[in-house]
């Protein structure tokens, strides 16, 4: 495995940013336990958002923020890119 997608629409779309929210948490090191899935350091990942609504508060985008900049810093800004198509009235993950 040398990418991980992620894809959605709508609230799927949010979902799909929870998701690789737990994602970052599990490759960072920051979830102690995470059920057995272990994620091959660096691993690209991609989200694809299509008219998500919103999925968090400020402070939970701060979160997916921080872990995505760490995660570039360490991995390289290719290694999580994101995709997100929105809608006039959609307010997204961020």
């Amino acid at each position: 495995v040398r990418e991980v997608v992620v894809t959605g629409h709508s609230l799927g779309a949010a979902q799909s940013y929870l998701f690789v929210l737990e994602l970052l948490q599990i490759a960072l090191g920051y979830v102690a336990d995470a059920h057995g899935l272990k994620l091959p350091p660096g691993i690209a990942i991609k989200i694809l958002g299509f008219g998500s609504p919103r999925a968090g508060n400020k402070a939970l985008v701060r979160l997916f923020e921080e872990l995505v900049s760490e995660y570039r810093e360490k991995y390289g800004e290719e290694a999580l890119v994101e995709y997100c198509v929105r809608n006039h009235v959609d307010g997204g993950f961020l």
